[in-house]
């Protein structure tokens, strides 16, 4: 703590310390939206297993939920203010409480927007304009950023070593991946720069 209110002070920046509000086990949800004013909306609910909520870092590893009061929480709010187009709403739930608070809306796709068609759900043609059906039945997918994910679970200050993640679990994860950030077969390119980027930090 000294260290860093010292790097403050040579760099001549006041510093603006934080706390979160949220006491206990938090889960973290994202809930990506689509909304037309005439063909309704489309929704689909993530948990966001890696990184855990403490970390304030993007998710490098999700999966698809079912979520009833999350979802409704994330359609209720889009609708208030609105909003047309596709959007992602995330969510904390404190676990003591059962509380569930809006963290933000992000009016714009996310990073893991994979996952929405792999799921089953249009979320482009709905916010065209097109006529699209929610899917009938619940498709589990689960999203991996590789590079991030390693750099979560394996550095030095990551989940493994701070004891929040086993070895079996960790691989157990990998395995059943089933969509990814940049990783694809038919085109590794962007794959490799993010394994370079990784080695570099």
């Amino acid at each position: 703590y000294a260290e860093l209110m010292q790097n403050y002070r040579q760099a001549g920046v006041v510093p603006v310390v934080t706390a979160s509000l949220l006491r206990g086990p938090v889960t973290a949800f994202s809930v990506p939206v689509a909304r037309h004013p005439e063909q309704g909306m489309l929704s689909l609910v993530i948990r966001k297993v890696r990184p855990t909520p403490r970390y304030c870092a993007a998710g490098s590893y999700m999966e698809t939920c079912v979520d009833a009061s999350a979802e409704h929480l994330a359609r209720s709010v889009v609708e208030r203010l609105g909003f047309e187009g596709i959007a992602e709403v995330e969510i904390l739930r404190e676990e003591e409480t059962g509380r569930d608070w809006i963290i933000e809306v992000n009016p714009r796709p996310w990073s893991q927007y994979a996952m929405a068609p792999a799921a089953g759900y249009d979320f482009l043609s709905l916010s065209l304009g097109r006529p699209v059906v929610a899917p009938s039945q619940f498709t589990r997918v689960r999203w991996l950023d590789w590079t991030g994910d390693l750099y979560q679970a394996l550095s030095r200050k990551g989940m493994i070593a701070r004891r929040e993640l086993t070895w079996g679990k960790y691989v157990r994860s990998l395995l059943r991946a089933n969509c990814w950030s940049t990783f694809d077969l038919h085109d590794l390119r962007p794959f490799f720069m993010d394994v370079a980027t990784l080695f570099r930090r």
